[in-house]
């Protein structure tokens, strides 16, 4: 079985002896950057569900990627408002 790509992003992220430097962003920078994270670990849970399709039934996985690709909809276009318009 495949490692879970969920757990080795949470290690590289929030992994013991990791100071991160705090710095005085804008709000948009701040939504931009979460929007990124969540698109990534999206994608690494729809590569962990893809690699485990034996373990659950096909209804459960159509429904899952659907549901991800909705949130990828969302997302993107959250993202598109922020870039096209961005708040002062």
């Amino acid at each position: 079985m495949t490692q879970s790509l969920i757990r080795a992003r949470h290690e590289r992220m929030f992994g013991k002896g990791r100071r991160r430097k705090r710095r005085l962003q804008k709000g948009d920078d701040i939504w931009l950057a979460l929007i990124d994270k969540m698109m990534t670990i999206l994608d690494e849970a729809e590569h962990d569900m893809r690699a485990m399709t034996h373990d659950y039934p096909p209804q459960v996985l159509a429904e899952y990627l659907a549901g991800a690709a909705e949130t990828r909809r969302e997302l993107e276009a959250q993202r598109r408002d922020l870039l096209l318009n961005p708040r002062s």
